[in-house]
């Protein structure tokens, strides 16, 4: 968190205002933390910017994994398949992305 304490910092002397460090964390397969309702209100996100999230999460996912995989560490072949299979779920239709959305909350 130190990293982020000097850039809230710094912000806020660039800025002239008051910053706070809200630790939003989501992982590609929708895990997050204990916390995360009270940062989505404190932040005011929208279900709609969530999945949005989530896409762009599972998209750079993929993307690592696929690297990975072609740089010769074959051990992420099973953990393709699942991210693609989870982004063409959340990409074919935006009523998934909103009850994998539920789900989480």
């Amino acid at each position: 968190m130190r990293k982020y304490d000097l850039l809230a910092n710094e912000l806020g002397l660039m800025y002239k205002c008051r910053t706070r460090i809200i630790p939003y964390v989501m992982t590609w397969d929708g895990l997050v933390t204990t916390y995360h309702k009270k940062y989505i209100k404190a932040l005011g996100l929208s279900t709609s910017t969530e999945a949005y999230i989530q896409s762009r999460v599972l998209k750079k996912t993929l993307e690592s994994i696929s690297l990975d995989y072609r740089r010769g560490n074959n051990e992420g072949g099973s953990a393709i398949e699942e991210v693609e299979t989870i982004s063409a779920r959340l990409c074919s239709n935006p009523e998934v992305r909103y009850e994998t959305l539920q789900e989480i909350k």
